[in-house]
């Protein structure tokens, strides 16, 4: 009877140890789950360092850098036959005038008679710079004083000299400027490409040449010239050559 009464004993205590171990195993398990841990994952350090290694991205950065193709604005010639001889003219007599009026000397005449008989010779003189394909003041042997002469202008276009202590006179051959340009064409200026795309662009680009030139300048400056004649021509490849004649 004691027997029975033991074992009965030892069965209930064997299986509330039993019950009290699967209750513990069920808390820790629970702990750890909810409990993060301090080492990372083979998984978390990999997303770790893929995030703060910048190796990849820039790899790709300069891949791309490298395959942009670099756009240069190119610009097609266009034909001279576009460009108006009398237009351009025009252009450089206005700019010239303006650049005069900004220094406060009076603007340049250019109608009137005798205007434009300098004006005839600026343009023989371009006519002649086109054929030999030189922009020079001697053509032919020809100077620009003797132009003048030729032109019955020399005593028409003196004046006296802003302080009235000598007289201005074609004589002296610095009555005249001359140059050189293209239209429609692309070119070299001051290390820097243009592209004169119309007629004030070919104008801006002869005025601006005489105005930076010291030895024209004065002389499209001089205060009591009272006249200006220019004459341009473009030849069929594009070129350019302008005159341009001062009088009193």
């Amino acid at each position: 009877m004691v027997n029975k009464v033991l074992i009965g004993l030892a069965g209930v205590v064997l299986l509330s140890a039993v019950s009290v171990g699967v209750i513990i195993g069920t808390q820790l398990d629970g702990g750890l789950a909810n409990t993060p841990t301090e080492t990372p994952t083979e998984s978390q350090e990999s997303i770790e360092t893929a995030t703060t290694t910048p190796a990849p991205a820039t790899a790709t950065k300069t891949a791309t850098k490298t395959a942009t193709p670099v756009r240069t604005e190119r610009r097609t010639s266009m034909p001279p036959s576009r460009f108006n001889e009398t237009a351009i003219s025009q252009y450089i007599a206005t700019y010239v005038s303006d650049a005069r009026a900004e220094e406060g000397i009076d603007r340049f005449e250019t109608n009137g008679r005798t205007a434009k008989r300098v004006e005839q010779m600026a343009q023989g003189h371009s006519e002649a710079m086109a054929e030999a394909r030189n922009a020079a003041h001697t053509i032919d042997g020809v100077t620009s004083a003797e132009r003048y002469e030729n032109h019955d202008l020399t005593q028409y276009c003196e004046f006296k000299s802003a302080e009235h202590s000598y007289i201005e006179t074609p004589r002296r051959n610095r009555f005249e400027a001359v140059g050189k340009t293209v239209a429609g064409q692309a070119y070299e200026a001051n290390g820097e490409t243009r592209f004169n795309a119309n007629d004030s662009a070919v104008a801006r680009a002869i005025a601006d040449a005489w105005l930076d030139s010291s030895t024209y300048r004065e002389r499209l400056f001089l205060a009591n010239a009272e006249r200006l004649g220019v004459g341009v021509v473009v030849t069929e490849n594009g070129d350019v050559y302008a005159t341009a004649n001062i009088c009193g």
